[in-house]
C-alpha cells in the first residue's frame, strides 16, 4: 500500500560559476551531497552543464560552513584542477572500488559514465579522473547514473537514466572492489515512462530499510516514485525542470529532506515538514 504523502517546503540560494569568465550557465545544473571535509556537514558537489555561449562544463566542490552558506572549495578538492568533461549531466557518490571511500560516478551528455576516485584516504576527500568512460548507454545519450545494490549481492549494481525517458540496468557481476558491469536491460521499467531526460535515485523513503526508486525529469512537477515496479505520488512536491533528486538528512534529525538543481543553475531545498512514520515491516 502507498505511504501516505510526504510534504516538504521550498527554499532557494544560488550558486557562483567555479570558474572566471564562465558566468553565463544557462542549462542545466545537477548535485549531490557528501561530507568532504569531515566536519560532520553535508557538503554539496554540483555538475555545471553548459553555457550556450561557451561550450563549458566542470564539476564544482562547495563546503558547508553550517551558517547556511556554502564557499567555493574545488581546487583543493579536485586537485587536478577544474574538472572539464563533455557535457557533465549527473553525479553519484559511492564507494565504487571497495576501499571505504566515496568516489564520484559522473554521467555525461553523450553516453559515457565517468569515475572519480577518491585518493584522500584518512584526510580531506580528493577526487582524481581514473577512468572517462566506464560504462557506455546501450542506446540513447543524455547518460544519468545511479549506484545501488539492486539484488542484495553485496556490491552497487548501475542504472543509467537517458534522453528518452528509459533506465537501462547494468548487473554488477565484479567484486565490491573490482567492478565488472553486464547489461541486464535497456528499460528496467519495462515500457513505463517518467518524462524525458530520466534522473534515477534510490532511497529509503519511510525508515522501513526497503528503498523506493524516486525519478526526477526533463519537465519537473512531482517526481515519479516507484517500489519495486509499482508506480505512486507519494513524494509531494514540484521541482523544478531539468532536476536531479537528492535527498540527505542535511539537519541531523534523522529526516531526509530534498535537494533539486535544474534549469538556469542554483538548488532549491525542500524541507520535509510532514510528520515521519514508518511503515510495518
Amino acid at each position: 500500500m502507498p505511504s501516505p504523502g510526504l510534504h516538504f517546503e521550498a527554499r532557494r540560494f544560488s550558486i557562483p560559476p567555479p570558474v572566471t569568465g564562465k558566468d553565463r550557465f544557462d542549462n542545466e545544473f545537477f548535485e549531490t551531497l557528501l561530507d568532504f571535509d569531515h566536519d560532520g556537514r553535508p557538503d554539496v558537489v554540483v555538475a555545471w552543464s553548459r553555457t550556450s555561449a561557451q561550450g563549458f562544463a566542470t564539476l564544482q566542490a562547495l563546503h558547508n560552513d553550517g551558517g547556511g552558506t556554502f564557499i567555493d572549495a574545488t581546487a583543493s578538492v579536485f586537485p587536478g584542477g577544474v574538472p572539464s568533461l563533455t557535457g557533465a549531466r549527473n553525479l553519484v557518490v559511492a564507494d565504487f572500488d571497495g576501499d571505504g571511500l566515496p568516489d564520484l560516478v559522473v554521467g555525461q551528455f553523450q553516453d559515457a559514465v565517468a569515475w572519480y576516485r577518491n585518493t584522500g584516504k584518512a584526510g580531506p576527500n580528493r577526487f582524481v579522473l581514473v577512468d572517462s568512460a566506464i560504462v557506455r548507454l546501450p542506446r540513447g545519450s543524455n547518460a544519468v547514473p545511479e549506484l545501488f545494490d539492486i539484488d542484495g549481492d553485496g556490491d552497487l549494481d548501475l542504472f543509467i537514466g537517458d534522453a528518452s525517458g528509459r533506465i537501462a540496468f547494468f548487473r554488477n557481476d565484479g567484486t565490491p572492489r573490482s567492478p565488472r558491469f553486464t547489461l541486464v536491460t535497456d528499460d528496467y521499467l519495462g515500457g513505463q515512462r517518467v518524462g524525458r531526460r530520466a534522473v534515477p535515485r534510490f532511497v529509503d523513503l519511510d525508515g522501513d530499510g526497503r528503498s523506493a526508486l524516486i525519478v526526477g525529469s526533463e519537465q519537473g512537477g512531482a517526481p515519479a516514485v516507484f517500489r519495486g515496479l509499482v508506480r505512486d505520488s507519494s513524494v509531494m512536491v514540484q521541482l523544478p525542470p531539468y532536476s536531479a533528486p537528492a535527498f540527505v538528512d542535511v539537519r541531523g534529525i534523522g529526516v531526509r529532506d530534498l535537494f533539486g538543481g535544474g534549469a538556469g543553475g542554483g538548488l532549491v531545498y525542500f524541507r520535509r515538514v510532514d510528520t515521519f512514520r514508518s511503515r510495518p515491516s
